[in-house]
């Protein structure tokens, strides 16, 4: 039977849903999230904050599934010694000066943007025809330079994040990858294999897509046959030649 862990991993405000069939220690969240964020910093300093339970969670500790729980995973504390001791009260005190410095930030932001405007004015107003023509300039510049953003963003269309939940007698490993729609599953099979580094000739790998597990035929079939979803978490179950399944 799988579980939700809800989370939400500050400072980037990112909200994960992670699907495990048995409970994980907070050490292996934090890995996991850091692999799947391309986070650089060390995950040791980072704390878990359950909502639920309104308490701070030990590393070394299990996560409880719990309906209705959210995990506030910080991944810039503030200090090791802050992190453990932080209470409801001092992070009321953190929004509230949060609000106050942005009203500040978009205050001087209206000042800057007032005196840029009116120097502006000054400036048109001064050599109105030259800006015209420099404005037909820019415009046929941008006209002509393509725009990369847009062409990124189509590719990223055809390409899907697969999350890989994979099971190994009572070990469970997690990491994930990028791949294009037209991706055969049994590629995805010889990826994992190879992430374990286990030889083709010693286990193979089953995928649960779905809850369902795939047959034969199905590994011939493109990730888009399939209806696979980007950012879909996918079970994986190794199973070892000679009769060993897990």
């Amino acid at each position: 039977m799988q579980n939700t862990i809800k989370t939400i991993v500050q400072p980037y405000n990112q909200n994960l849903d992670l699907e495990v069939e048995q409970s994980i220690s907070i050490k292996e969240l934090f890995e996991y999230i850091k692999t799947f964020l391309k986070i650089n910093n060390d995950a040791k300093h980072w704390t878990c904050y359950s909502e639920l339970e309104c308490k701070y969670l030990d590393l070394n500790s299990q996560i409880r599934i719990v309906e209705n729980n959210r995990l506030i995973i910080n991944t810039q504390p503030i200090s090791n010694s802050q992190t453990g001791m932080q209470t409801n009260e001092n992070q009321q005190q953190f929004s509230q000066q949060t609000v106050y410095n942005n009203n500040i930030i978009q205050y001087q932001q209206s000042i800057n943007n007032q005196q840029i405007t009116t120097t502006q004015q000054q400036f048109n107003n001064k050599d109105q025809q030259s800006n015209k023509e420099q404005q037909k300039i820019d415009s046929n510049q941008q006209n002509s330079i393509p725009n990369k953003n847009d062409k990124n963003q189509e590719q990223l269309k055809d390409h899907l994040r697969i999350l890989f939940q994979i099971l190994d007698g009572n070990n469970k490993r997690l990491f994930s990858s990028i791949y294009h729609k037209s991706t055969l599953l049994f590629k995805l099979q010889d990826e994992v294999l190879q992430y374990l580094g286990v030889p083709k000739d010693a286990a193979t790998c089953d995928f649960f897509i779905y809850n369902c597990i795939q047959k034969p035929y199905h590994y011939n079939l493109t990730l888009e046959q399939l209806q696979l979803k980007d950012n879909m978490c996918l079970p994986v179950r190794l199973r070892w030649y000679g009769g060993s399944v897990y």
